[in-house]
């Protein structure tokens, strides 16, 4: 993935979270950015939009609250 990739995806996070304070958003994807990019990798051909992001936030919540699909 590249640094223009990870920037478009934290982006959509932002967007995603923008009712948060920025420093909690900020706080909250870095704990978040290594699975995010991780489950967009595996579940994409290399591209990616911005529901697959979308996808990927919500697998990776489910996933760290211990919530099956």
């Amino acid at each position: 993935m590249t640094k223009k990739d990870k920037e478009v995806i934290f982006g959509i996070f932002k967007e995603t979270f923008n009712w948060m304070d920025e420093r909690d958003c900020n706080a909250l994807y870095a704990k978040m950015e290594k699975e995010i990019c991780q489950d967009i990798e595996e579940c994409t051909d290399g591209f990616f939009n911005h529901d697959d992001v979308f996808i990927a936030i919500g697998r990776v919540l489910l996933n760290k609250f211990g919530i099956e699909e």
